[in-house]
């Protein structure tokens, strides 16, 4: 933020699994922004795409105020604003929509317009006043964001315009043109890329302290919930509130969670089933089946063993061990494999037929 103020504009890329933070985080990140003087917008990629440029749009509509509009009027050629009217219908009532439509343009012509027309008008509001624009859940954006971000990020960094993308790494990697267009933004020199992990167990313990407005909480109850949630911020939120709604957690003495009882089924939400049974949508057949192994054994298997118990061929099931593995829903140490955390363990083996 410091480096924008200054004139100088850059990319942050924010990866993590579901649930780890990335839009709190970017959140947190977007008012400290806010408070500096900066104009924030949000864009947001949908689990179907969207309609063309949909998380871009949403980001110039949500940032296009009267004033603003007008202001991208006065500076912006009309026939980049007859393009942008397009997307944003307050710039239909602008000083473009006076002037004379030209011929249509060939297809890539126009997409080419377009592009240019997109990065104009962020650039140009970066030079009213410096900006942050949010584009969330990138993973999920269709081929005309993907191919417009490309054309943006190559002039942010003469504008005050920070551009920030969160993604789902693995479900970022599994769409070739997303995967190419976020290596090639990582390797710009203004480009900063944040990996969010799981907490720790002390970052667990304090999370549990925060989310049940209690000064301390038991080892015991820390080392559970960490257990059982792999330290997933938005799992831990929601496994909490589930002990809390059925009776789970009570204050006892000295000590606070000394009746926790473990996360029973009760417990999981369906908010909570709901996120992690779409971690599991569209995994391979060996995959899955490898996942489903190791709930019902509920607990460690080596390789060898893995590899003896599924009615696969080896190398279909040393596929399913590695895409697991990737995806971060299957840990290895010392040569033994797990689910990642119990709560995951617990849906996949709700879910067997």
């Amino acid at each position: 933020l410091d480096v924008v103020l200054a004139a100088r504009g850059g990319l942050a890329l924010i990866e993590g699994e579901p649930g780890i933070g990335k839009t709190r985080f970017l959140s947190e990140v977007a008012a400290d922004a806010y408070w500096r003087g900066m104009d924030v917008i949000w864009g947001r990629s949908l689990h179907d795409g969207g309609g063309p440029y949909a998380p871009l749009t949403e980001a110039l509509i949500s940032g296009l105020t009267p004033l603003r509009a007008q202001q991208l009027a006065q500076r912006l050629e009309p026939v980049w604003l007859r393009q942008l009217a397009h997307l944003v219908p307050t710039l239909r009532n602008t000083r473009a929509t006076g002037s004379p439509e030209q011929r249509p343009l060939r297809p890539a012509d126009e997409q080419a317009r377009m592009m240019e027309s997109i990065t104009l008008a962020f650039c140009t509001l970066a030079d009213i006043s410096p900006l942050m624009v949010v584009l969330d859940d990138m993973h999920w954006a269709d081929n005309d964001t993907v191919q417009a971000l490309a054309h943006l990020s190559a002039r942010t960094e003469s504008h005050r315009l920070l551009v920030a993308v969160s993604y789902r790494h693995t479900d970022a990697r599994d769409r070739s043109e997303v995967w190419a267009l976020l290596r090639a933004l990582s390797q710009r020199p203004s480009c900063t890329r944040i990996s969010l992990t799981p907490c720790s167990l002390p970052q667990t313990e304090h999370l549990v302290r925060s989310c049940l407005g209690l000064p301390n909480v038991t080892s015991e109850l820390a080392r559970r919930v960490f257990r059982e949630t792999g330290g997933v911020p938005l799992l831990v939120v929601e496994a909490l509130r589930g002990q809390r709604e059925h009776g789970h957690i009570a204050e006892i003495g000295s000590g606070y969670g000394q009746k926790c009882r473990g996360l029973g089924r009760s417990s999981l939400s369906v908010e909570l089933r709901t996120l992690l049974r779409h971690r599991l949508d569209g995994l391979p057949v060996e995959a899955r089946a490898v996942l489903d192994l190791l709930s019902v054994h509920d607990g460690e298997l080596t390789l060898a063993e893995i590899v003896a118990a599924l009615d696969f061929q080896d190398a279909a099931v040393l596929r399913g061990i590695d895409n697991v593995t990737q995806r971060h829903l299957l840990v290895g140490q010392s040569g033994r494999d797990q689910l990642s955390h119990e709560l995951l363990r617990r849906v996949l083996y709700d879910d067997l037929p």
